[in-house]
């Protein structure tokens, strides 16, 4: 995503007035990849998906380094799930697809079978299995604010990690940053943050009013550039930023309107059946002879719904001879429509959408399960790729990454933009030195804020400032040289200032409003009398 919205500032297609208007005003800086040894990770030749650095972490605290870590046992270059026989097992093959493993339900009479890992072996011999991964800090736990101590993970102390460290200092050395946008885990546009006051012995955890409604703004105009482009505004992911990460210090600490946006989520509605399914009510209402009067989708699409075992033709052939009654069939079926509308039959129906989409429009992601050598475990290796959820179908992809380059170009001309609306020199008194009033009007010409409520509570931002310079001669009779507000709203709110100058003719007085990251803008003018 990071890579496209480069390309969209850089190409070469003819003058583009709007886009060079766009750069003469908004500074752009992109970080492609944050953690390059994960990202080398899932691209290496056992394809994982690490989640740390490179640097040395001993996650099981024995005193050892990456012993025990994920291994390609079936030579498929891609470091995907093991599936263990286990009678204590939690986990057993789907009714309805026996490629995918889903929790057993002791309210359906399963029993686990299988126990399930990260494909690789027990290499310290402690009875775990890839306990201590080849894998180091979490960068993106590793960030300062609600820093999850004492995880491993995310290092011994906030921006232990050289990836922090360096791009804290970056953007700490950049002030000019208002809007950040953080391609991660999270959708806080479709998902947003929890908001509400903070407890004034607390450290902030939740985003103030103002800016959920900054949010809001942004978050409609996004959804219009989604479903212009058919893509999902479903989301499962929470909206509230982990602790440690990128996105929860660039909002709460830096003082940055941060979006976290996740780009692709599998769109599992494209999966879910077009059309009133057969619904078992009304299959209990039918006798033999109306069921099998009805397309056989429609009891395929019932089974499926419920997530329930069994062929559809066998059952139609048990219904047609006098086997199999309606009554019995919804009577088999009912345990399983309860289960579904529980949480753990919702995360069970969303997982099985999931296996649907990924079979149907890259069915390479899964790997069949194949049997694989583990002292004492009869075991195989398979199931979905670790690459899957982050590298969606081609042609998704690319209508992802076009809504979202767009979005990112339209919240960047949104930005505050500091103006000087009036600026009026009146003469008083002539002479020598004469006496002049300087009435200044500031606004703010964007269509967001120029501070975020957080960083005025946190006072992380140096406020708007209406200050004035004189040249030499020039005396400032009332007042003093600046004024300052915490923030400009969007519209009519202006900052004032109203000053009393002694100067000799043709003098310079030059008035400027200025902030970190909302521009500016200055005038000068000649001291004139008429």
């Amino acid at each position: 995503a990071a890579l496209d919205l480069l390309g969209e500032l850089l190409k070469d297609e003819g003058p583009d007035p709007r886009r060079a208007a766009l750069l003469g005003q908004v500074t752009f800086y992109v970080v492609p990849v944050v953690n390059p040894d994960a990202h080398d990770a899932l691209l290496s030749p056992a394809r994982w998906d690490r989640r740390g650095n490179a640097s040395k972490l001993d996650h099981d605290r024995d005193g050892l380094v990456g012993e025990d870590g994920p291994e390609d046992l079936d030579g498929d270059g891609r470091v995907a799930w093991l599936r263990i026989e286990d009678e204590s097992g939690e986990w057993v093959a789907d009714p309805r697809d026996p490629r995918l493993l889903v929790r057993a339900a002791a309210a359906l009479g399963e029993q686990g079978r299988y126990r399930l890992e990260r494909e690789g072996r027990d290499d310290d011999g402690d009875g775990r299995f890839n306990e201590d991964p080849q894998s180091g800090i979490h960068v993106d736990r590793g960030f300062p604010h609600a820093f999850p101590y004492p995880s491993p993970e995310a290092g011994p102390w906030a921006s232990a990690a050289p990836e922090v460290k360096a791009l804290m200092d970056f953007l700490l050395a950049r002030r000019n940053v208002a809007l950040a946008v953080v391609f991660g885990e999270r959708n806080s546009l479709l998902k947003p943050p929890s908001a509400g006051k903070r407890p004034p012995d607390q450290a902030a955890k939740q985003w103030t009013q103002e800016d959920r409604a900054s949010l809001d703004a942004l978050a409609r105009r996004y959804r219009a550039l989604l479903e212009a482009r058919e893509q999902s505004l479903e989301r499962s992911a929470a909206g509230d930023f982990a602790g440690g990460s990128l996105s929860a210090w660039l909002y709460f600490q830096f003082g940055a309107l941060t979006l976290e946006l996740d780009v692709w989520e599998v769109p599992v509605h494209e999966m879910k059946p077009k059309g009133k399914p057969l619904g078992l009510g009304e299959l209990a209402k039918l006798d033999a002879a109306g069921v099998l009067a009805r397309p056989a989708e429609d009891l395929e699409g019932l089974l499926d719904a419920l997530g329930a075992p069994g062929e559809v033709e066998q059952l139609r052939a048990s219904l047609e001879a006098g086997r199999l009654s309606t009554a019995t069939l919804a009577k088999d079926l009912a345990p399983y429509a309860a289960f579904a509308k529980t949480p753990a039959g919702k995360a069970r129906a969303q997982a099985r959408l999931e296996h649907a989409f990924w079979t149907a429009h890259q069915p390479a992601a899964i790997t069949t399960w194949t049997r694989v050598e583990l002292p004492g475990e009869q075991a195989e290796a398979g199931g979905l790729a670790p690459w899957a959820a982050q590298l969606p179908p081609q042609d998704d992809a690319a209508e992802a990454l076009a809504a979202h380059t767009s979005f990112v170009l339209e919240a960047a001309q949104r930005l505050a933009r500091l103006e000087l609306r009036q600026v009026k020199l009146s003469a008083l008194h002539a002479g020598a030195e004469g006496v002049y009033r300087l009435e200044v009007v500031a606004g703010n010409a964007g269509r967001l804020p120029s501070h975020t409520g957080l960083a005025q509570l946190a006072r992380v931002r140096r406020p708007v400032r209406l200050e004035l310079e004189l040249s030499q001669g020039v005396h400032l009779v009332t007042g003093k040289r600046w004024k300052a507000k915490e923030s400009l709203e969007p519209g009519q709110e202006t900052l004032r200032g109203t000053w009393l100058l002694r100067g000799p003719p043709g003098a310079r007085v030059t008035v400027r409003v200025t902030s970190e990251q909302a521009g500016g803008a200055s005038k000068t003018l000649r001291l004139e009398q008429e």
